[in-house]
Formats: C-alpha cells, structure tokens, sequence
C-alpha cells in the first residue's frame, strides 16, 4: 500500500470570473461555481488515489453570498 503524506496533496485554484460566466443579474452563474467545484474535486481525488476519479454525488451546495464578475475565485489547501 502507497501511504500518500499531507504535503504531497496540495492543491491551489485561482480562476478570474468573467462576464461569460454571469447571469442576468451579473452575478456569476452558480451553475458555473457547480462546474468549478467538480473540477477541484477531480483535481483533488485524483492526485490523492493516483487514479481517475468521477464525482457521483453532491448532495447539498449552499451559495452564501453572490460573486461578482471581475472577482478572483481562491482556492488552496491541503488534503
């Protein structure tokens, strides 16, 4: 069995939200956030199990306050 260490799973995501990626109220899509979370999902189960890795299930999203186009979308972590 391959033990895989803390440090060896960092993860950093920055994405700028661009007006293609806004609703009619020119806040950005949550849909597109829902695509983004997937993506960063992958990204971290795959370089944890060293395979190929599918999301089949998110069971509750809740958005807390909207994003703003020309905001800059961070995410950096470990795990």
């Amino acid at each position: 069995m391959k033990y895989i260490h803390v440090k060896d799973t960092h993860i950093t995501f920055s994405e700028l939200m661009l007006p293609s990626h806004s609703n009619f109220s020119e806040k950005i899509h949550g849909g597109y956030i829902l695509s983004l979370l997937d993506q960063i999902a992958f990204a971290c189960a795959s370089k944890f199990s060293s395979t190929y890795c599918v999301t089949t299930l998110v069971d509750t999203v809740d958005f807390l306050k909207p994003i703003e186009v020309g905001e800059l979308v961070n995410h950096e972590g470990f795990y």
